[in-house]
């Protein structure tokens, strides 16, 4: 009895034969490698790869196109904003990725989908000023948003994706100083403020701008202040409606 081909159930037969398309590997690999690291300029490149890739692909070759260009930006969205804090912006990034896909009718418009979604997940990482790494614009929101808290170096970087030694060297070649440095600033400013609305004690003003002992505050308000709390807080009675000392080095 001559033997036939086993098919896959459920599967056309046919469909084996027909061109299937290449998933541009080596492009994925290294656009994901440099989101990794909020690298959009060098993320360029292998987008770019990856579209012209979609571009070239036949009509046969139109769903699985589309199911691999959804699936990596689904991933790459997971990449970009992870943590708890940016789950209510993957979901809509996501909700935004299923209605575009759900949509596309031919080869035609597949790349053009992908760009523009592409570029509407990673909008908010263009924001900084230009020539700016996208880091540290959310670095800074991240410090603004839990000044008052306890937080560390290694907080920011584990919310942002990143090294703590790569975020460390990257902040302090952008700003000119560190994280660290730039949490005290934020902090010290906040606790200028309290002090002009009137909080009357120092413990209080320390405890409600982040510190989790006074010494600390004492410490670096006359490190970055070049004064102690207590003969900023003097002058400032005593000249209520400026700057009655130098203001926090920048």
């Amino acid at each position: 009895m001559e033997s036939r081909p086993h098919s896959i159930p459920g599967t056309d037969p046919a469909a084996l034969d027909r061109p299937r398309f290449r998933f541009p590997v080596p492009s994925e690999r290294q656009l994901l490698e440099k989101l990794a690291l909020l690298d959009l300029e060098g993320a360029a490149r292998p987008l770019a790869e990856i579209a012209r890739s979609l571009e070239r692909a036949g009509r046969s070759e139109l769903k699985p196109a589309s199911l691999y260009a959804f699936d990596l930006l689904c991933n790459i969205n997971r990449l970009v904003w992870r943590g708890a804090a940016e789950e209510g912006r993957r979901m809509d990034n996501r909700t935004a990725l299923v209605e575009a896909f759900s949509r596309i009718s031919g080869t035609e418009d597949l790349r053009a989908v992908f760009q523009e979604r592409f570029a509407r997940i990673v909008a908010p990482l263009q924001g900084g000023p230009s020539g700016q790494h996208p880091a540290i614009a959310r670095a800074k929101s991240f410090v603004h948003e839990r000044y008052h808290l306890k937080i560390s170096l290694r907080e920011v970087a584990a919310h942002l994706g990143l090294s703590r030694t790569y975020l460390s060297s990257l902040f302090r070649r952008e700003c000119g100083f560190t994280l660290t440095e730039y949490i005290h600033r934020v902090r010290l400013q906040s606790a200028r403020e309290l002090m002009r609305s009137g909080v009357p004690a120092l413990s209080i003003v320390a405890a409600r701008v982040g510190y989790q002992n006074y010494r600390d505050f004492h410490r670096n308000f006359v490190r970055y202040q070049n004064a102690s709390p207590k003969n900023f807080k003097r002058a400032l009675e005593q000249c209520p409606d400026g700057e009655p000392l130098p203001p926090a080095r920048r």
